[in-house]
Parts: structure tokens; C-alpha cells; sequence
């Protein structure tokens, strides 16, 4: 409650406003563009230099179906990171992969608990995407190098001290990652992420924000497993 006796909007009007940014988090993030490149640079080439075994046979390859769980840490830069840092995640993903080309197509859901620079608290991140991944196949090693294209729907969303905020739109991502295989059909998924965000006007308390539309980007780090099925 400010002098006036009117409620304190919280960090999710600070989000909307854009005026919560800290100069640490600015030059962090700043950084991370050269970060997450050099990351993804390694996890595609990397497997082109380790010895393995032949592709024949690979169980992984036959397997048409598959479940990709992935956590990691996501930060957020542009507009949309004005306010907020980034923070962990969860990423659940059905797979289809094609029999003739090393293809796989699959849907997906994903949440994050992100930061506020400000005033502590955090907002929730969900999305619902698709998404088409191409596999670079080699003799020489039984890592699976891929890259990845995912397209979908993110809603942010806020209630700090009673206060609700939305704010929704889509997302346009690339990914760089790699399989590696542990097991017959399970591997290790590790894979570095860029997503594009354009979120329409913020609702607080069911009331559009004028003006409030955000764009921005959002760089991730994830690991998990692959379960391969028949």
C-alpha cells in the first residue's frame, strides 16, 4: 500500500513498466549470446572427434517413438528480461522419428521458475511447442550430434501479493545438441537453446496494459535423457 492507499502493483507491473532492470544482470546478460554459441559449437563438433562404433544395428535408429526429458537453466535478454534474470526449467517432449532419414518430429511442454532482479519473487514461465530435429549421422562415433527448429506458444505469468499478471505470445527457437548413448535405448540428451519471444499486451487484474507488448530472447543450457520405444 503506497501514501496515497492505493495497492502496490509488485514486480509484475515493474515487468510490465521495464524500469527494474540491475546493471549487473545488463552485463551478464550481454555476455551470454558469445556463451551459448561457443557451448553449442562443442556440442555439435565435439562427438566429430570421439572414436566409436558403427551406426549399423543402432537401436536408437530403429526406434520410431521416443520421450526426451530435459532440466536446465534459461536466462532472458531483451525486453522481455527487463526485469527478470532467467531461471531453472523442465522441458517434456513426444518424438516420432522417420524410418528412411534420420528425422525426428515431436510436441512438447516446458516450464521455468524465473527471477526477478527486484524485490525477490519469481514469475512462472509455460510453453506448448513443436518441433523438427535433424540428425548428423556418422561411422565414426555413436554420439548423435543434432540440430533443432521449434516453434509455439509461451505464457508468462505473475501473482505476487494478490496482483495477477499475464502476458502471452510465441516463440521461435534453433537448438544445438547432442545424443549420447548410455544404455540399448536410453541417452543422454545435452543440448544448447535459443528462442525468440513476441508477447502480446500484459493483462494485470484481467486489464490489457496498454503499450505493453515485449520482444526478446531467451538462451538455455539442458540436460537429460531419451527413452527410446518400439
Amino acid at each position: 500500500m503506497d501514501r496515497a492507499g492505493s495497492s502496490h502493483p509488485g514486480p509484475a507491473a515493474a515487468w510490465v513498466s521495464g524500469t527494474a532492470a540491475g546493471s549487473k544482470g545488463a552485463l551478464m546478460l550481454r555476455r551470454l549470446p558469445v556463451m551459448w554459441v561457443a557451448v553449442c559449437l562443442g556440442i555439435v563438433f565435439l562427438p566429430e572427434v570421439s572414436a566409436g562404433q558403427s551406426r549399423v544395428g543402432d537401436p536408437r535408429l530403429g526406434s520410431r517413438f521416443a520421450i526426451d526429458a530435459t532440466l536446465g537453466y534459461s536466462w532472458l535478454t531483451g525486453e522481455v528480461g527487463d526485469s527478470i534474470t532467467g531461471g531453472v526449467g523442465a522441458e517434456l517432449a513426444v518424438v516420432y522419428q522417420t524410418a528412411e532419414i534420420p528425422l525426428r518430429f515431436g510436441l512438447a511442454g516446458g516450464y521455468a521458475s524465473l527471477s526477478f532482479e527486484a524485490g525477490g519473487g519469481s514469475a512462472d514461465k509455460w510453453s506448448v511447442f513443436g518441433l523438427a530435429t535433424y540428425l548428423i549421422v556418422s561411422e565414426e562415433t555413436e554420439m548423435l550430434p543434432y540440430v533443432q527448429g521449434r516453434v509455439g506458444w509461451t505464457q508468462f505469468s505473475d501473482d505476487r501479493l494478490g496482483v495477477k499478471s499475464t502476458a502471452s505470445g510465441f516463440e521461435i527457437g534453433a537448438a544445438a545438441g547432442v545424443d549420447i548413448p548410455v544404455a540399448e535405448k536410453i541417452s543422454i540428451d545435452v543440448v544448447g537453446l535459443f528462442n525468440w519471444i513476441n508477447l502480446g499486451p500484459t493483462t494485470v487484474q484481467g486489464i490489457d496494459i496498454p503499450d505493453s507488448s515485449k520482444t526478446g530472447s531467451a538462451f538455455g543450457l539442458r540436460a537429460g535423457a531419451i527413452f527410446f520405444l518400439e
